[in-house]
């Protein structure tokens, strides 16, 4: 997942805890627990706000991965993260979270199309979906991987 993080609401860079949560597919406190058994997820405050960086939210659905589907204790996931050479394998994010961003686009996607046909573009009628590709909307939407 680190490698390919486009899942990870684009090019954002910091997350604030309720999106995180979101993300993981974990309730806020368990976050906020965790905080405190793995060193390596340290959230910064902004206007007293937790604000979480793109690697700590990896680092987490890494420990999602460990305590939650391949059941390790707390302990053995700490131990199991600081093993050197063990790649540790990130659980998915959380299906609600993938699907609202789909959504998102889908909705931006329409929006174009809408508002181009309003206008009468005639780059719309020959080809919707190059149109969207050439304005850059139909990979945000997911309508160039099929994904409909």
């Amino acid at each position: 997942m680190g490698d390919d993080a486009g899942w990870l609401a684009g090019d954002k860079a910091f997350f604030r805890i309720g999106e995180v949560a979101a993300i993981v597919g974990v309730p806020s406190h368990v976050l906020r627990f965790w905080e405190g058994e793995f060193r390596g997820v340290r959230p910064t405050k902004s206007r007293g706000q937790r604000v979480y960086r793109r690697q700590d939210v990896e680092l987490l659905l890494k420990i999602k991965q460990l305590v939650h589907v391949e059941r390790f204790t707390l302990e053995g996931a700490r131990q199991r993260l600081a093993e050197a050479g063990v790649e540790v394998r990130a659980a998915a994010p959380a299906g609600l979270y993938l699907a609202r961003r789909s959504l998102v686009g889908v909705r931006r996607a329409v929006e174009a199309l809408r508002a181009a046909l309003a206008a009468e573009d005639p780059q719309v009628g020959a080809d919707p979906l190059a149109y969207l590709r050439e304005h850059g909307i139909g990979d945000a939407a997911g309508v160039d991987r099929g994904e409909r």
